[in-house]
């Protein structure tokens, strides 16, 4: 036994020679917890003041592997004398996610413009919008020409090396495009301060206003995609080889409502998203990236409607035995389904893993989704009818 001082602080336990984990134990539970509680009031904080300053933290929001989500291992988290600390924690953490949530409403501005700002950034490689992304880069170059600033390498090597792409980034990343233009400005200013010459002492302030005329011009073009682009779509894509940032699609995971399949090589959500996510659907990868399900805002559907709806899907393809591997957020698999579905063996052909449009039909297209979110809508669960006949593929 090891006493330990009535007060101070975890670095002051007192530890058996030559230890240096923590003991099994009271001690090491406490310690453990401790941690926990500390990381968690320390991520809490920080999300309620980024949301207080116009941003939105979105790792606060909870994915399938958090542990506080787990009443259980709350439990047992929560012993005395934590245990009034640890539900204290709990409620603002609860709070702040519920308000982060609300901001990110599918069908409100702020999720169309991280939608935009996301499919503006992948025009930084060759696709087939890279001209808008470029457009982007001009704006800034002929700000830096209007005000005869100048850059080693030429202000567009600049802008596109650095600045555009880390604006863009805090603005997918939850910043407000505001906040965004605030900090790249007050960045170059302080960088521009570092090496100034005799005789330039009003450049960083010159620079400062540069940039922030030329963050206003980005949210202006941003935001004015955004606006073109109004409402929610219930939509069908790819996990890893999106397009999209992966932020983002935890983000629409999270606030939902959605589903889940991942099984083997096959990485399917469905889920309501910004109409704006459309113009990212539309790039192609293996395929398009994704499927517009339905255009208007189905009431019926919620989380329960997407997990029929993927489970309809595999059933009505021929491939039944991959409904089980369907999940919403939260829910999560059995033991025994986490540990076998990455051995499990996809019998279904390439072409139909990917997505296709109705012309080519080379691939999943929405007349092989249509009847399978019908009968979703409907409240029909096609996995209990193995006898449906799975649509031919087109040639």
């Amino acid at each position: 036994m090891f006493r330990q001082p009535d007060a101070g602080v975890l670095g002051h336990r007192v530890l058996p020679a030559k230890v240096h984990c923590d003991p099994p134990g009271p001690l090491g539970r406490y310690v453990l917890a401790a941690h926990r509680l500390v990381k968690l009031m320390s991520a809490t904080r920080d999300a309620e003041d980024r949301f207080d300053a116009g941003d939105l933290a979105l790792d606060v929001l909870p994915c399938r592997y958090d542990w506080w989500l787990d009443r259980g291992e709350r439990a047992e988290m929560a012993f005395e004398p934590l245990a009034s600390l640890w539900e204290e924690e709990f409620r603002r953490r609860e709070e702040i996610v519920r308000r982060v949530q609300e901001v990110l409403d599918p069908a409100g501005e702020r999720m169309a413009v991280m939608a935009i700002a996301d499919w503006v950034a992948q025009g930084r490689t060759p696709r087939e919008h890279q001209l808008r992304y470029e457009r982007f880069v001009e704006v800034a170059a002929a700000e830096f020409a209007g005000r005869e600033l100048s850059t080693n390498f030429g202000a567009k090597w600049f802008v596109n090396q650095e600045a555009l792409p880390g604006w863009l980034g805090a603005v997918v990343g939850g910043q407000a495009c505001g906040n965004a233009t605030s900090a790249l400005a007050l960045r170059e200013g302080e960088r521009t301060r570092r090496f100034l010459r005799p005789g330039e002492e009003d450049l960083p302030e010159r620079v400062v206003m540069a940039w922030t005329a030329i963050g206003n011009r980005w949210q202006q073009m941003v935001e004015a995609m955004a606006w073109a682009h109004p409402g929610s779509v219930l939509a069908m894509f790819h996990l890893y080889e999106s397009s999209v940032d992966r932020g983002l699609v935890d983000a629409y995971m999270q606030v939902g409502p959605a589903a889940q399949l991942e099984v083997g090589n096959l990485d399917w959500i469905v889920a309501h998203v910004p109409a704006a996510l459309r113009l990212s659907l539309a790039e192609r990868v293996r395929g398009l990236s994704g499927l517009v399900l339905a255009q208007e805002r189905l009431h019926r559907v919620d989380a329960e409607c997407c997990r029929r709806f993927l489970r309809n899907v595999v059933t009505s393809l021929g491939y039944p035995e991959l409904a089980e591997f369907v999940t919403v957020p939260g829910a999560g698999l059995d033991a025994g389904s986490e540990r076998s579905r990455a051995q499990v063996e996809v019998r279904m052909p390439d072409p139909l893993q990917s997505f296709a449009s109705d012309t080519t039909g080379l691939g999943l297209t929405t007349s092989h989704c249509g009847p399978a979110l019908r009968a979703a809508v409907e409240g029909t669960d096609l996995t209990s009818q193995r006898a449906v006949k799975a649509p031919q593929r087109r040639r």
